[in-house]
């Protein structure tokens, strides 16, 4: 498979703002969906009747988050209920040379990028669109 450099070139321009920014991504403790409900100030109840599922389910929702096992689709639908949409990332690894241009030439000379199992990373827009109590 042939890397089109250009792209990945475009990848490492996209990903700067998040490097120079990224402090400010990082989830809050309690999760971002249970921070954005805590910051707008309704239950789980009602941020469940907004989903459309139970209070139970939009519990799973917030401890699937903290887990990294909650799925996008799941996420998806929990965001739009709190008036928030999820944007995600990639980004390389410490150990890969901290760029897409250099993964390749890391995969070339035999040795595979790697990269911890992160928590999980939820990719806000830019850190000036969220609210200010949540950085």
């Amino acid at each position: 498979m042939k890397t089109d450099r250009i792209t990945l070139k475009a990848l490492d321009e996209r990903f700067a703002f998040i490097a120079d920014h990224g402090d400010k991504l990082n989830p809050p403790d309690g999760g971002w969906l249970r921070s954005v409900r805590d910051g707008l100030g309704i239950s789980q109840r009602e941020a469940a009747a907004l989903a459309g599922v139970t209070q139970q389910a939009f519990d799973q929702f917030e401890s699937g988050e903290l887990k990294a096992s909650i799925t996008l689709e799941r996420l998806q639908k929990a965001a739009a209920a709190l008036g928030c949409e999820v944007v995600y990332f990639l980004k390389p690894a410490e150990g890969a040379g901290g760029t897409f241009v250099t993964l390749p030439e890391r995969r070339a000379k035999g040795r595979k990028p790697t990269a911890k199992p992160a928590q999980r990373q939820p990719d806000q827009r830019h850190a000036e669109d969220l609210p200010v109590n949540l950085l």
